[in-house]
């Protein structure tokens, strides 16, 4: 599945733009993908693809961001996830 070539979202009186934006955790399978971001202003907000090239952006709190995280921990970019929460304590 391609990613969208959509880049700017506006929601609720804002704009979403992806490569403004730092990705901090992506999923992906067969059908569906979604990436989380952080914009420049502090937001999170998450970019979901299905197979038919349908495009769904949510904005989540910093609660539901880490949630998303914690669903996926595999998607997760370390480096950039590092440098927005800090070092995360040793499990």
């Amino acid at each position: 599945m391609a990613d969208s070539k959509k880049n700017v979202f506006f929601i609720g009186g804002y704009s979403y733009t992806v490569d403004k934006s730092t990705p901090l955790c992506r999923r992906e399978d067969f059908f569906h993908s979604a990436t989380l971001y952080q914009s420049p202003n502090g937001r999170f907000f998450v970019v979901e693809n299905d197979a038919a090239d349908t495009i769904t952006v949510k904005v989540l709190s910093k609660s539901d961001a880490k949630t998303f995280m914690d669903e996926h921990p595999a998607g997760i970019f370390t480096e950039n996830y590092i440098r927005i929460f800090g070092q995360p304590k040793q499990g």
